[in-house]
């Protein structure tokens, strides 16, 4: 009898087919809570991705220099807009928004969190899961300093004069509308056989009756009085390729044509003077419009062009170009992260050699035409050229965006010149037709794209 029972209760004992139903109910809820919790996750996860977007773009638009609503009303408005569909999820919305906000930049930061309500997490006491996601946005105008080099030489006259003028002139106007915050300093730089200054140079000219140029041995005339001289230092090679200059150790230009009888190699008018770091709009616009037949130059100095291009840009140079009060801190030190530097230099032909009268040449007949055989080589062709290449070279190490356009050049070298000299070829534009203002209107969207950094 008690080994029946024994054995019964072993039975009893192995018996498994109870417990499957004891051991389904007993993992339900974790099933459910494994299925159901996953869902709710990838829920939150979607609702992050939105709320992170939402805050992205947020912060961008309220970072903009030319945002005039608050910080926190512009940020709410895109993530309210972004998750306003989510049943009780807006109403759990925590957000902070943060602003330094300078003259011209705008450092906005934003954090969110929200509550993403659960459905079977619930069953493992899990209402609701906490998303929070940050961003932060900058957006700072650069300071910029831009040097226009443009040639206002005898071959440019006609309908490319015409083209340049105009295309310049909606160069500096797109450039300065996009300033919003008047961190843009330009400088304008027609140039012929040389580049005509503003009387403020005049210091850097000799005192004296005369100045030799160095090398030679016959005599400049020099003038006394500022009324006097016509605004065009006599520059040697050396000094040319020389970013720093001497005051009271330079000669006058004298007044003189070689292939032109009618343009003077110093441009004569007073509106082909170049003009220093100013967002002057009226002003910029004055010596441009001035652009004509009228003034146009013999010989092309594209070196000597460029080397006043880059004095504009240096800071050896810093309250010593006449700009405006405003930028009396600039050119600015080249390793100034706030500020970009820009060089465009244009020209339509090869780079001339430096001719001046032979000696004999008499100041007193005032403007004379001399002709080749009645000057002497201040410097050759090929002295020029490497001038021309050794100032490009200096700026692009200093890290001067260098944009370059040839305007109906001819001849593979004279291309290759303005080539080589660009920042990269992506920066040079060779212009076969009368459309020089394509290659104006894209180096100015160019600049305004790299205005702004985040």
């Amino acid at each position: 009898m008690l080994g029946s029972i024994t054995s019964r209760l072993s039975a009893f004992a192995r018996d498994m087919r109870g417990n499957v139903a004891v051991s389904f109910a007993l993992s339900l809820t974790s099933l459910a809570g494994a299925v159901g919790g996953g869902l709710d996750y990838s829920r939150s996860s979607g609702i992050g991705t939105e709320l992170q977007a939402a805050l992205d773009s947020g912060v961008l638009a309220a970072a903009s220099l030319t945002q005039n609503r608050s910080a926190e009303e512009v940020v709410r408005a895109y993530v309210e807009a972004a998750i306003g569909d989510h049943a009780g999820v807006m109403q759990t919305l925590n957000l902070e928004v943060t602003s330094d906000i300078s003259l011209n930049s705008r450092r906005i930061g934003a954090r969110a969190s929200v509550q993403s309500p659960t459905t079977l997490l619930g069953i493992l006491g899990i209402n609701q899961i906490t998303v929070i996601r940050e961003t932060e946005a900058v957006e700072r105008a650069r300071n910029i300093e831009v040097s226009l080099v443009l040639d206002i030489s005898s071959s440019m006259s006609g309908n490319k004069i015409d083209s340049l003028r105009q295309a310049a002139l909606d160069f500096v106007d797109t450039v300065l509308d996009a300033d919003v915050s008047g961190t843009t300093s330009i400088s304008v730089i027609p140039y012929g056989g040389t580049v005509r200054l503003p009387d403020t140079f005049f210091r850097f000219v000799t005192q004296g009756e005369t100045y030799s140029p160095p090398g030679f041995n016959w005599q400049l005339p020099v003038p006394d009085r500022v009324e006097d001289w016509n605004g065009c230092l006599e520059l040697s090679r050396n000094q040319v390729d020389r970013v720093a200059l001497t005051p009271g150790g330079h000669g006058v230009l004298p007044d003189f044509t070689v292939w032109n009888r009618n343009n003077n190699w110093c441009p004569e008018d007073e509106g082909a003077e170049a003009i220093f770091m100013t967002n002057d709009r009226a002003a910029l616009r004055g010596v441009i419009s001035r652009f004509d037949n009228p003034i146009l130059s013999d010989g092309t100095g594209t070196d000597v062009a460029t080397s006043w291009g880059v004095r504009a840009l240096d800071p050896v140079w810093r309250g010593e170009l006449g700009g405006e009060s405003d930028f009396s801190d600039r050119p600015a030190d080249y390793e100034d992260d706030a500020t970009m530097k820009v060089m465009v230099v244009m020209t339509d032909g090869g780079i001339t050699q430096q001719r001046r009268p032979e000696r004999g040449w008499d100041p007193e007949t005032g403007p004379s035409h001399v002709g080749t055989r009645g000057t002497d080589d201040l410097y050759n062709t090929n002295e020029a050229r490497r001038n021309f290449e050794s100032l490009c070279g200096y700026a692009k190490e200093n890290g001067v965006v260098v944009y370059t356009i040839a305007f109906q050049v001819g001849g593979g070298r004279n291309r290759r010149d303005m080539e080589d000299c660009a920042t990269s070829p992506a920066q040079f534009y060779d212009v076969q037709d009368l459309n020089i203002a394509a290659a104006f209107s894209a180096i100015a969207a160019d600049l305004n794209q790299l205005r702004l950094s985040r």
